[in-house]
Order: structure tokens, then sequence, then C-alpha cells
């Protein structure tokens, strides 16, 4: 067995393209599409993630305090406080959760490219 450790999306596209026999990944909408495809046979649950939002100590936006433990409305929070939200931006399954967020709450991020 070789392991190979890439991001979701970089993952699921070794699969398309015959590069791995077993994806172990975590973005359960891309996965049932790429099933739905006929890139794979099934899918199974394995494990489950927390999105943890990491912020500095001092925590200007206050969302200890005015979001606690939602992470839509901490979202919410930074967009509304102009904060800055720096994200991986790969396609990862934590970037297409991000991506679900602020789409859930009906909102559209200015993206800044590096």
């Amino acid at each position: 067995m070789k392991v190979v450790a890439v991001g979701t999306g970089k993952a699921l596209q070794m699969g398309r393209d015959g590069e791995a026999d077993v994806l172990l990944v975590h973005a359960k909408d891309s996965e049932e599409k790429f099933v739905a495809e006929g890139h794979g046979i099934k899918r199974y649950d394995v494990m489950y993630n927390d999105f943890v939002l990491i912020g500095p100590k001092d925590d200007p936006a206050k969302i200890a305090k005015n979001a606690k433990s939602d992470i839509l409305k901490s979202f919410k929070v930074l967009y509304e406080g102009e904060y800055k939200f720096v994200s991986r931006g790969d396609d990862s399954g934590t970037h297409k959760k991000e991506k679900n967020f602020w789409q859930e709450i009906d909102i559209k991020p200015l993206l800044i490219c590096l």
C-alpha cells in the first residue's frame, strides 16, 4: 500500500484519473457526486469533522461573546465587522465546507488572492 496525502479536491481528481484505489476524504457532497458519476463504487461514513474557527487571542470581533460556538453566526460577525478571514482556498474538504457556510448565510465574501 502507498499512502498519498493530498486535499479532497486533488484526491477526487486522482480517483477520476485512475491513480488511486481507495480515497479517504471529507466532503460528502463531492464524494456522492464522484460515486454518482461512476468513478467510485460506494461511499462509507468513516468519521466526522468539526470546523474550528481560529483567531487572534484578543478576539477583536468578539466571536466568543457574540457568536459563541455558532459557526454560521461567527462568519456573519466577521463579514459584517469587515474583519479579515483567511481561507485555504485549495478545494480541500475544509475549503468546500467553508464555502458552504458562506452560501448558507447568503454572503459572497470579497476574495483577495495573494
